[in-house]
């Protein structure tokens, strides 16, 4: 269980990692796309801070997916060298998985969205914005983000059950 507590952390620290790279230097035009109306109205003719700055972006975003992947494959690899069962593989999937999500709706959705300027530092025209401060204008998308994990917890943990066999 600590390994899967580990990895559960190490998808919370690349997720950050993930959003600040994202609202540092990835293309506006994709970010935006995840706030509310009002932010993306404000935020459609803003500019990357330098010129290279969607390329170190695409760059970050690369490796950090790279890492958030590599902790599944790692979780997978120490289940099978430890002989999990398939409902042992599901457990930690889930974790995993569903550890991140609450990591993203109450860390970045409440506490990061609402409570602090932390975008706005990033994309200064957005400042006064209302959406700033409307916790859950992404209900269904995360709804739906909550409802997909089932699936892909399973089929990633019968996988690795296929394999340990």
């Amino acid at each position: 269980m600590l390994v899967t507590i580990l990895l559960m952390m190490i998808l919370w620290i690349l997720f950050f990692l993930m959003e600040w790279a994202a609202a540092a230097f990835y293309p506006h035009s994709i970010i935006i796309e995840f706030f509310p109306d009002d932010v993306k109205e404000k935020a459609k003719d803003h500019k990357p801070p330098f010129h290279m700055a969607p390329i170190i972006g695409w760059a970050l975003e690369i490796l950090i997916i790279t890492g958030m992947i590599g902790a599944f494959i790692y979780g997978g690899w120490d289940g099978i060298q430890r002989n999990y069962t398939y409902i042992r593989f599901l457990v930690r999937f889930l974790i995993m998985i569903y550890g991140m999500k609450a990591f993203d709706i109450l860390f970045f959705d409440y506490f990061i969205l609402t409570k602090t300027r932390f975008f706005q530092h990033f994309y200064p025209e957005t400042d006064g914005c209302a959406g700033w401060k409307q916790f859950g204008y992404n209900r269904k998308e995360q709804i739906k983000q909550l409802i997909i994990a089932l699936p892909v917890a399973a089929v990633t943990a019968w996988i690795c059950d296929l394999i340990s066999r």
